[in-house]
């Protein structure tokens, strides 16, 4: 397949599908996904044909309690946390890829869920 360059507009493209294959974020919304999520380390799959991107708020419910993220059964990240009940805490937004599992729970006391987006 062949990209052309014109002068005067750019990158053309011969065909959609170019297009349609570009990475995260092309022809993708953020979705709000709380209503379907849990935060008690359910795994989830990206079943979709492009990597999304999750983030994760939620209300600490006992002290020093963080968010850590697994794709695949690895931790991949561990987010903000909190000394102090009642405070929000974060997960870092984390792209996922295709075919991978993954989910979020509190690594250290107990948290609950205030939003859940997915970038798909």
């Amino acid at each position: 397949m062949s990209i052309a360059l014109d002068g005067s507009a750019g990158i053309t493209f011969p065909s959609t599908s170019v297009q349609g294959d570009a990475g995260i974020g092309y022809g993708q919304t953020w979705q709000n996904m709380t209503s379907s999520r849990a935060i008690n380390g359910t795994s989830y799959t990206n079943s979709t044909t492009k990597p999304i991107m999750i983030s994760v708020i939620a209300t600490a419910t006992a002290a020093a309690t963080t968010l850590k993220t697994t794709i695949a059964g690895n931790v991949i990240s561990q987010g903000f946390g909190s000394n102090s009940i009642d405070s929000d805490i974060n997960s870092n937004p984390i792209i996922i890829p295709v075919g991978a599992t993954y989910s979020v729970a509190p690594s250290v006391g107990s948290a609950t869920l205030v939003a859940w987006w997915e970038l798909r």
